[in-house]
This record gives C-alpha cells, structure tokens and sequence, in this order.
C-alpha cells in the first residue's frame, strides 16, 4: 500500500519536470523570437514624422474601435483611456456562491484602464498599460 503512494508521488514529480521543460523552451522561443523582432527592426530605415503620424492614426482606429476613446494626441504619441467594467466569470461565480458580494460586486466595481500609445523612428507602434 505505501508502495503505491511512493509510485504516485514519482509519477507527479516526472509530469511536473516535464510541464517545466516544456514551458522554459516555450519561453526560451518567445524571448528568441523577440530578440529577432528586435534585430530585424534595427535594420529598418528610419520613418518621416508624417509617416510616424499616419502609423500613430491607424493604431488610434484600431483602439478606439475596440472601445478606447483618445483624451490627448501628440504626432508620435497618443493616451487613450477606456472604462473598466465587470469581470463576467468573476461575477457568475459570486453570483452562485454569495448573493450579497456580487451585488455589491457589480454595483461597486467601476474604473479606467489607460493606454499610451508611442511611435518610434523606425514607425512601430509601442503599446504602455496602466490601470
């Protein structure tokens, strides 16, 4: 009987060497494929500041058509703020577990996120997160 414990306390610790493999090479890829964005950009030649400030717009089009709205514009930047509304999955599951906190939950829960948005010389647009 206490064979058996010592078998499944092996099993889990092989599965769980294995999850940790598998996600060190994931993020070992990820931050290769950044470090090649990053190698590839430098050898991009440097934008116009209209060409920066056309960039910047289509980025501004895209956020506000995901419900941003633009509270300042520079040509090479912009700050977009948006409102925050309530966690729906966070809500069911008060909802199912306590009464109370999710009326106060949906009631109470209000904020902004905000994002600024920069152009750089080579024209990529670098998003910033604030809550």
């Amino acid at each position: 009987m206490s064979n058996s414990g010592g078998v499944q306390f092996f099993s889990f610790l092989v599965v769980l060497a294995v999850l940790i493999f598998i996600l060190t090479k994931y993020l070992q890829k990820k931050n290769e494929a950044a470090a090649e964005l990053t190698r590839t950009e430098l050898l991009l030649p440097e934008v116009t500041l209209e060409e920066q400030t056309n960039s910047l717009n289509r980025g501004i089009i895209v956020m506000v058509g995901r419900g941003w709205r633009v509270i300042n514009q520079t040509p090479t930047t912009a700050q977009l703020t948006k409102d925050k509304k309530p966690n729906f999955l966070v809500a069911i599951i008060l909802l199912f577990l306590f009464i109370v906190p999710f009326i106060l939950y949906v009631l109470l829960f209000r904020g902004t996120e905000n994002c600024y948005l920069e152009v750089n010389k080579k024209g990529r647009i670098i998003h910033h997160y604030s809550s």
